[in-house]
């Protein structure tokens, strides 16, 4: 199940959703907490390596912003600083959401035919996105109202089936 995390995670097919599926699979204890735990914990390990100069940068530019708008100094943001905060107001809505819907989504990950039909519906969504959405926004021109939206989808990711990407 690692090998399949780490080739998986960064594809637009819902890890946590094939995920569940192996488990149904392979018989192994539903819900079980620690095992996915321990998958997401390597991603996220693999993530700090890759990007570790990148999230230094933002944590240490947002730290400075923070020091600045203490000082009342006049803020202009750099593209770190910009990330820091677009990450901060993007997480919002993500945990707001995965609070009040935790139980719901819990129950999911062991309803395979749910879960089928949220791999058709994001497959769905991704035609949809490659046909309609040809360019990218840079940080320049990303706005508060892009950071709630990217939240918002990213809480409706939490369903198993559902790809963050």
């Amino acid at each position: 199940m690692g090998i399949f995390q780490g080739f998986s995670e960064f594809l637009p097919i819902s890890s946590s959703g094939h995920l569940a599926v192996l488990q149904y699979f392979f018989g192994i204890e539903e819900g079980n907490l620690f095992l996915a735990t321990m998958l997401h914990l390597g991603t996220l390990i693999s993530i700090f390596v890759v990007y570790f100069n990148d999230i230094k940068l933002m944590i240490i530019e947002f730290l400075k912003l923070i020091y600045s708008a203490i000082k009342k100094e006049k803020i202009k943001l750099n593209k770190y600083q910009k990330y820091a905060i677009m990450i901060i107001i993007s997480t919002i809505p993500t945990v707001i959401v995965a609070l009040i819907f935790k139980d719901l989504v819990d129950s999911l990950f062991t309803n395979i035919r749910f879960i089928s039909i949220a791999f058709i519906f994001t497959g769905f969504l991704l035609w949809i996105a490659s046909k309609r959405y040809k360019e990218e926004k840079s940080i320049k021109e990303a706005s508060v109202l892009d950071a709630i939206l990217i939240g918002l989808a990213q809480a409706f990711a939490i369903v198993p089936g559902i790809s963050r990407s």
